[in-house]
């Protein structure tokens, strides 16, 4: 996989978080606004990483379970 290939699935994926708390946002029903925010920080991590991995720098890996 290519740069651009990379770094089109990391704006995809913000993308997609995004969609999903602006969704939520607009639900009749009462969501939790931990629910909502949870979507929008992880679009801005992942906007974060296409950023970085633009500029040549590896997003670090920081889920570890052991």
């Amino acid at each position: 996989m290519d740069k651009v290939e990379i770094l089109q699935q990391w704006l995809n994926m913000g993308k997609d978080d995004l969609r999903s708390a602006e969704y939520l946002s607009t639900m009749h029903h009462p969501t939790p606004d931990e629910i909502i925010c949870f979507h929008c920080q992880q679009s801005a991590e992942k906007y974060l990483k296409a950023y970085i991995f633009f500029h040549d720098i590896e997003p670090e890996k920081t889920h570890d379970l052991r």
